[in-house]
């Protein structure tokens, strides 16, 4: 907008009137934002950085990776929504769906259902078992709650194949590492060529991992480095896993998640322990007498059963406890006024905001639901989307490696056939395609996700091996080949009861005969109700 000096100056020098007209444009081209402003108080002192994001990750990552484990160790919120995650996305383990591509390999559907149904028994065996873990301590289910735990702590998770010769069925196993154990060699500083212990060549690829033999900052044992490539020799069959989520281009390593809520749980567990003992102070009730002499015959009981003496110079504050002051001295109450009435809602306040960082509504790190049932349902609805995004991202880059590493030892060793299956990778990679399915989420209305369900079917817009993975997480083949020998069970069991059901649903709900046949007695009553006479 002009004013009165430009246009004084653009009447006596139009020539320097156009050019601050022309700089004025360019000011408030350059203040388009207000995001960017630094001229504004509320954003004058704010400083960011302009370096690589990388960079900053890698200069911050064992100051992050250590206060996370601290959280982990001594905040029961940061535990409790570390085991919410766990327990959401890995629950009992993942299992594998193995869905090959049988048109291309020219199979028919009832050869592949048996190349499938044989190749997830043969990973089930090898799964199920210790001997997936290359230290004997854990099966390959229970090292999924172990490796997603860890990621979602340090970033990243780390897993190492080794070859056991002394097993008896397949000797693939596997050996997580610690993220602290990748690192560069001899503790150097990073380069372009190696960061975080990882070096990669000209294209950005990683080619070489290099770890320590214990941790990097164990002073019992001498600490050594080696390294691994992350394919073995065949160039197929992985040797080494890092699965992270990568959240910006040139970030070789993960980010911790609770990194931007590391201050906000460390100063809510302050809040929350400076809470704790205030209201145990205001809970401790002391009766303080003041004698003229500065004597009394009371005992200075301090609550233990142990027997204390007048002498005893004891003024600390206990459960019913008396205390007795010399001549002069006086006692002034300080009133900490705990219960704290504020002290829910502030936390609740908090937990939201690190319940949307984290992707749980803080309902479910709380563990408590008081909202209604449709801002319940909402806010699982979102948590679940959530919830399958990262059960993705674990099942391909953490799950898959493994399972392929087993399927390609047993078809070398002729356990399962799969003509081709070194000789082109097409071919390879449409015996391993798989899905990775985790337990079914919990309902807060069975009977309303049932109808709804339902619906879906009648409509056409799901199949019931969809919906029976989402409600159960079983497989609907299965379930029906087991009902279909349960109900042949129970037909040889008691063929009579059968026999009279099946004959009472083909004739109707009353055997056949017409209602006015019926006793007077049943005839007001409608099928499957309990006669009023009963009563």
């Amino acid at each position: 907008m002009t004013n009165f000096y430009d246009k004084a100056i653009g009447f006596f020098s139009p020539k320097r009137g156009i050019e601050r007209e022309r700089d004025r444009l360019r000011l408030n081209a350059l203040q388009g934002f207000s995001g960017a402003s630094k001229r504004r108080k509320s954003l004058a002192t704010w400083t960011t950085l302009r370096n690589d994001p990388g960079d900053i990750l890698s200069h911050d990552y064992d100051v992050l990776v250590q206060r996370s484990y601290d959280l982990d160790r001594n905040n029961p919120l940061a535990s409790g929504a570390l085991s919410s995650l766990e327990e959401n996305i890995i629950g009992t383990g993942l299992r594998v769906q193995s869905q090959i591509d049988y048109k291309y390999l020219n199979l028919t559907e009832e050869q592949a259902q048996d190349w499938q149904a044989e190749a997830e028994r043969i990973f089930k065996l090898w799964a199920c078992k210790n001997t997936a873990d290359a230290k004997r301590e854990q099966n390959f289910y229970q090292m999924q709650s172990t490796a997603f735990v860890g990621s979602m702590l340090t970033g990243d998770a780390f897993a190492q194949r080794q070859y056991m010769r002394k097993n008896d069925f397949l000797g693939t196993s596997w050996r997580l590492v610690d993220s602290s154990r990748v690192c560069n060699p001899d503790h150097t500083t990073d380069s372009r060529k190696i960061t975080n212990g990882i070096e990669r060549d000209s294209t950005g690829a990683p080619v070489w991992y290099h770890y320590t033999n214990t941790h990097p900052y164990d002073y019992k044992q001498p600490v050594t480095w080696s390294k691994i490539s992350p394919y073995s020799n065949d160039g197929f069959t992985r040797d080494f896993i890092h699965a992270f989520k990568k959240r910006a281009v040139a970030e070789n390593r993960g980010r911790p998640i609770l990194a931007p809520v590391i201050e906000a749980l460390k100063q809510l567990g302050r809040y929350t322990e400076a809470e704790l003992q205030a209201a145990v102070v205001s809970g401790l009730f002391t009766v303080f007498i003041k004698s003229p002499d500065g004597t009394t015959d009371l005992d200075h009981y301090d609550g233990d059963s142990e027997e204390s003496t007048p002498s005893d110079t004891d003024y600390s504050m206990g459960n019913g406890a008396v205390v007795g002051l010399a001549e002069g001295e006086d006692i002034s109450t300080a009133n900490p006024g705990r219960p704290n009435a504020g002290f829910d809602p502030f936390v609740l306040a908090i937990l939201r905001q690190i319940g949307v960082c984290l992707g749980l509504p803080y309902e479910l790190m709380v563990k408590h639901f008081t909202a209604s049932y449709s801002a319940s349902r909402a806010a699982l609805n979102e948590a679940q989307r959530s919830f399958r995004q990262r059960r993705k991202w674990f099942g391909d880059s953490f799950c898959q490696p493994i399972y392929e590493s087993v399927i390609i030892e047993a078809v070398a060793k002729g356990y399962l056939s799969a003509p081709g299956f070194f000789d082109d990778y097409q071919t390879r990679q449409a015996y391993l395609s798989t899905t990775w399915t985790g337990d079914a989420w919990g309902s807060l209305d069975p009977v309303k996700d049932v109808n709804a369900a339902e619906k879906r079917l009648e409509l056409g817009l799901t199949t019931r091996s969809q919906e029976t993975l989402e409600l159960t997480g079983g497989d609907y083949d299965k379930n029906a080949m087991q009902r279909a020998k349960e109900s042949k069970i129970e037909r040889e069991i008691s063929p009579n009861e059968s026999t009279r059901g099946d004959q009472q649903q083909a004739m109707g709900d009353n055997g056949g005969l017409p209602q006015d046949d019926l006793p007077d007695s049943e005839q007001d009553e409608r099928p499957g109700e309990i006669p009023s006479s009963y009563y």
